[in-house]
């Protein structure tokens, strides 16, 4: 989380302050910095100096090693951090658009160098899946690439997917999956005994974290994630039954901000007795 970027960025710098070249300080600066730069939303007021310094760093690691994946998939977020920036600042409409280029081209080589690996999978899928969301601000929206950047997002997290609906592991891979799962499959299905549709990118998300709760039924996050889609595919028996049993485990982290996530304030919290943080 962002705490764990703060202290990476505070160690960093101050092994900076004592050796300006220290390469392994340098790349974790730049993965810290980009960190606090987009992981609580965009944050274009940090000091434009260090936002350039977090690009620099990324560069010089790429320079020494230019197959580090870390850096590259982190330049690569920095580059569509900067198309947002760009455009905040009502920069050119052709800088956005080279920017936004540059960060896949960067992302697709980073795919190349591991292309079976799970992880480097999803964190390409990441970038698409940012890239959709910025394409979808544009006016005329460019519908062709769009589907064409989903097409080949959805390959990648059903590759994935398909693996941990076998073996649920690690948790970050189930967790992140999860969340792309429905930005990639637009698709609606109707289930059984139901009249309107449910996006299936959602249902899936849903079978992945039934399978994990499966494989480890004490994980709190888990049950809490599980039974906020359920809410939101309009399983709130099923729901309120998940919730309850993740109460049992830990009330402190099934209170009412986990749920709010889903802008799902149903029958599950009140039954639950959710509510004031109770």
């Amino acid at each position: 989380g962002p705490h764990f970027y703060g202290q990476i960025l505070n160690d960093a710098t101050i092994k900076l302050d004592g050796n300006p070249n220290n390469p392994v300080a340098r790349k974790y600066r730049g993965i810290a910095r980009v960190h606090e730069l987009t992981s609580r939303g965009d944050q274009y007021d940090v000091p434009r100096a260090d936002q350039l310094q977090a690009q620099e760093d990324l560069l010089a690691t790429l320079e020494r090693d230019p197959q580090d994946l870390e850096a590259i998939h982190h330049l690569a977020l920095w580059t569509l951090f900067d198309a947002r920036y760009t455009r905040h600042a009502n920069g050119r409409v052709e800088d956005i658009v080279r920017r936004r280029n540059e960060a896949l081209a960067l992302s697709r080589r980073m795919l190349e160098i591991e292309p079976q690996t799970p992880r480097v999978q999803l964190q390409h899928a990441l970038v698409l899946a940012q890239l959709i969301e910025m394409l979808q601000q544009d006016e005329p929206v460019d519908d062709a690439q769009v589907a064409s950047l989903r097409g080949e997002g959805l390959g990648l997290v059903e590759a994935v997917e398909e693996r941990l609906l076998e073996d649920p592991k690690p948790a970050g891979d189930v967790l992140m999956t999860a969340r792309l799962l429905p930005v990639f499959d637009e698709a609606s299905i109707t289930l059984p005994d139901r009249e309107a549709p449910t996006p299936r990118g959602v249902w899936r998300s849903v079978r992945l974290f039934a399978a994990a709760v499966e494989a480890e039924p004490d994980r709190v996050d888990y049950l809490v994630q599980l039974g906020g889609r359920l809410i939101a595919i309009d399983e709130t028996d099923q729901a309120i039954e998940v919730l309850a049993q993740a109460r049992e485990i830990d009330q402190v982290a099934t209170t009412i901000p986990t749920l709010r996530s889903f802008d799902q304030r149903t029958n599950a919290s009140l039954q639950l007795g959710f509510e004031n943080g109770s």
